[in-house]
């Protein structure tokens, strides 16, 4: 079971009527076809996984007003950890239509994960949690903002230290820290609570350095940018639960904080591999995930 953003989405195509075509510039696919194994991919372009307030998303402002006049930023209510109560709770009130409402609910974990784990639609085995990047604000801004004053954000020597020390991750970093993280946990242990021996791994960006993240962040100082902490919270999380995390920006070659001709040949509009026609990014992509998983079941 695939869960992520339209990057691992690829080419794919939802039907109106359930149906599901998976394209062939896919890398869940190119890996599920090289591996052998039954693909579910759930990922879903524009979601999140954090879920936010409605004050700090600014969909309050729907409230009393013609939904349609802000129907460019429905993703908005794209967020993985909301569960269904929590979606009907925040947008009910805002006068949402129920159909709307209904389209948030099918991001949800409830709908995208549970379904999938727990015998009703199937039984799957593993699950890889591919997200970030469409997270990204978010975490830079937590880490970024957990600094000494005058100094150099920690917020990357933060994450360092929990990857290399997971007794650093107490209780209070679990529940009352970073939103990213607080979210991540979330959905982790839903999946634990629902199917205890469920096998998670931790899907990573294909690149820490890109141009995307420069011209985003070009507060960061000290060397840290905001690509960076996306990848090593992800690592982080993967840390703190005992879990594998395929670490994919470590093996590309196309992280370059300065120049991004090679990053533009492989991802020509910065984001999605999938919009090199050629399919090279994704190939390279399946590839290293190939390896990865090899090494994690101990297969050839």
């Amino acid at each position: 079971l695939w869960i992520g953003t339209s990057i691992p989405a690829g080419d794919i195509q939802h039907g109106d009527n359930g149906t599901t075509d998976l394209g062939s510039n896919n890398y869940p696919k190119m890996i599920a076809d090289a591996l052998g194994f039954t693909l579910y991919n759930n990922a879903r372009g524009s979601s999140f996984v954090c879920f936010y307030p409605s004050s700090e998303d600014g969909t309050n402002a729907w409230a009393g007003k013609d939904w349609s006049e802000y129907s460019s930023q429905v993703w908005k209510g794209y967020s993985l950890a909301a569960s269904h109560a929590q979606i009907d709770e925040k947008f009910q009130p805002l006068g949402v239509p129920e159909w709307l409402i209904n389209s948030f609910k099918r991001y949800s974990y409830e709908s995208l994960i549970i379904p999938y784990i727990d015998g009703t639609l199937d039984d799957c085995s593993i699950i890889i949690i591919d997200h970030g990047y469409n997270d990204r604000h978010r975490t830079a801004y937590e880490c970024l903002k957990n600094t000494i004053p005058g100094e150099i954000p920690v917020g990357k020597a933060w994450l360092e230290s929990l990857i290399n020390n997971t007794s650093a991750y107490t209780d209070t970093y679990k529940l009352d820290r970073l939103s990213y993280f607080v979210n991540m946990n979330k959905v982790i242990q839903k999946c634990y609570e629902t199917k205890h021996d469920i096998k998670i791994i931790i899907g990573n960006y294909f690149a820490s350095r890109t141009p995307v993240f420069a011209t985003e962040f070009t507060e960061d100082i000290g060397g840290v940018m905001c690509g960076d902490l996306i990848c090593l919270a992800n690592e982080a999380i993967a840390a703190q639960w005992g879990l594998e995390s395929v670490n994919v920006y470590k093996y590309t070659g196309i992280d370059n904080p300065t120049d991004f001709t090679q990053y533009y040949k492989f991802c020509p509009d910065g984001t999605h591999p999938g919009s090199d026609p050629s399919g090279q990014l994704n190939q390279m992509i399946a590839y290293i995930y190939i390896k990865e998983l090899r090494r994690i079941f101990g297969g050839n």
